[in-house]
This record gives C-alpha cells, structure tokens and sequence, in this order.
C-alpha cells in the first residue's frame, strides 16, 4: 500500500452533475418529494440564517456556491480514484 503521509489529495467524484439532478435522485431514491430551488445568493443567505446557522458558517456556504458556479471547484484529478482503486460510484445507479 502507498503511504499517504504528508500528501495532498484532490478528493472529487468521477463526474459531474447538477444540483437538479441531484435532488432528482434523492427523490427517486427515497420515495419522498425533493424539489431543486435555485436561490439567488441574497435568498440563500437568508434561508441558512433561518434554519439556524451561524452567520460565518453562512459566508463560507454561501461563498463556496458563488465558487462553484464560477468552476473554481472543477477538478479533473482522479486522486480519489487512485486511493479507491475504482471510480466513485454514483449516488443512483441507472
């Protein structure tokens, strides 16, 4: 086995998908209805403030969307892969 000490790894999935999808099949998945809401991030904040969040937990989750979007969190690194020995496996399989 590789020694992992002091190495930085690139933890992402093997794909991609959108947050649509992704409710989509927790839905599916749970017999439950799950609907997507994209929220601008105004709304959002405002959203996670209200379930009880702490306002700087709220600027990191808030932040970390806005970097999503703009593809900041795209990585094509197959480190987890690697570490695995397979491919993530997707939340449904079809």
């Amino acid at each position: 086995m590789q020694a992992y000490d002091h190495t930085t790894y690139k933890l992402v999935g093997s794909g991609n998908f959108t947050l649509a999808n992704l409710a989509k099949d927790i839905a599916e998945i749970s017999g439950k209805a799950v609907a997507y809401q994209n929220l601008n991030t105004e709304d959002y904040s405002q959203a996670l403030l209200q379930a009880g969040l702490a306002a700087g937990l709220v600027d990191v989750i808030v932040d970390a969307n806005i970097q999503t979007e703009k593809g900041t969190m795209f990585s094509k690194s197959k480190d987890l892969e690697n570490i695995m020995s397979h491919k993530a496996h997707p939340l449904k399989i079809k």
